[in-house]
């Protein structure tokens, strides 16, 4: 049975440490597979941008290459999402669609994690922020 770590991504170093702790738990699962998820923000679109999958695009591939480029050292399996919405609603929707068994955000996403402790029911792992560098 495939074991599934939800991990939502945003444009900041500290996605990285969020991803690195969910390679780590995935290593140590036989089946286990990471799902990178990507929300653009529905606020931050700007109706004048016309292509929106052009959009998701650019703003995404840097944090997503870098998780995909990570998770394929360790030889882990994930697949990508990359939507436009409300974070909290799209790692609700995410997690029952995909019946993920865990959600790992990192610190700078802490007001997110409030708001799914009503939302999902699955643990939610909350990466810390020691303020050192991500390679």
């Amino acid at each position: 049975m495939k074991y599934t770590i939800l991990v939502v991504l945003e444009d900041s170093r500290h996605s990285l440490k969020a991803v690195k702790r969910a390679g780590f738990l995935a290593s140590q699962i036989s089946e286990a597979v990471v799902r990178l998820l990507y929300v653009y923000p529905l606020n931050n679109l700007d109706a004048r941008a016309g292509d929106y999958q052009t959009l998701l695009k650019k703003e995404s591939a840097e944090v997503l290459n870098s998780a995909k480029t990570y998770l394929e050292r360790l030889n882990i399996s994930y697949e990508e999402q990359v939507c436009i919405g409300n974070l909290t609603q799209e790692i609700s929707i995410a997690v029952q669609k995909k019946q993920c068994d865990m959600v790992v955000l990192n610190y700078t996403s802490l007001q997110i994690y409030q708001e799914l402790m009503c939302k999902v029911d699955c643990p939610v792992l909350v990466v810390p922020d020691t303020r050192e560098e991500v390679s």
